[in-house]
């Protein structure tokens, strides 16, 4: 009687869609061109939907008589975790968004370690609040399941501590600011696991202690 009566679905319009699926978006809310629009029940619909590995959150409603409207608002990736099981794609708080068609998205940075991505937040808001520096990031590697050790593309090693990570980065984007280390070729490893300095290695076996407030560091061999 409602089809007859005009209320039968002509059109689904979906909304902020850019890498869910079109044809599993369809599927999940079981509702063909044709039949009852009331066939559909919304808050299920919703539910079914935000189980998809890309939709954050949806918005499912009846627009009578025959358009049914979609909104939806998808995870935004920020890096890949890599486990025993393969790699993922996560969001900023660490969730795995998807395991497939991974390839667009290669410029992310890669974390690794069993529980990386449950620690992930942390070090990618860390990362993303200095982006010249998260351009730089080749991977991350969780170690001990407790800090971080991050991998720079020019072959830098950087030992975050497991706490005050975001402080760190502030002290060795600052030092970076001063004397240019992160660019630096003869530079192999930032240890900034100690709070009130940062320990520079460099090619020939040296280090440079720089001190908390001191720009000028002093120079042994190990």
């Amino acid at each position: 009687l409602s089809v007859a009566a005009g209320f039968a679905v002509k059109d689904v319009l979906v909304e902020g869609r850019e890498h869910t699926d079109a044809e599993l978006l369809l599927a999940v809310i079981n509702v063909r061109r044709g039949e009852s629009i009331f066939t559909l029940n919304p808050h299920e619909a919703k539910k079914q939907v935000e189980k998809i590995g890309w939709v954050k959150k949806a918005h499912v409603e009846r627009r009578l008589p025959d358009t049914i409207h979609i909104r939806l608002t998808e995870h935004k990736p920020m890096a890949f975790w890599k486990d025993s099981d393969g790699v993922s794609l996560i969001n900023e708080n660490g969730v795995e968004i998807t395991r497939s068609n991974l390839n667009e998205f290669k410029d992310l940075p890669l974390l690794r370690g069993s529980n990386a991505a449950n620690k992930a937040p942390e070090i990618i808001a860390a990362l993303n609040a200095y982006p010249q520096l998260m351009k730089t990031v080749d991977h991350a590697a969780l170690i001990d399941k407790r800090r971080w050790n991050i991998a720079l593309k020019n072959g830098q090693r950087i030992k975050l501590p497991e706490k005050k990570v975001r402080a760190a980065i502030d002290h060795i984007m600052t030092r970076h600011a001063e004397n240019n280390i992160l660019d630096k070729k003869v530079i192999t490893e930032i240890d900034a696991r100690y709070e009130d300095r940062l320990i520079i290695k460099t090619e020939s076996g040296g280090v440079q202690d720089y001190k908390a407030g001191h720009v000028k560091a002093s120079m042994t061999t190990q």
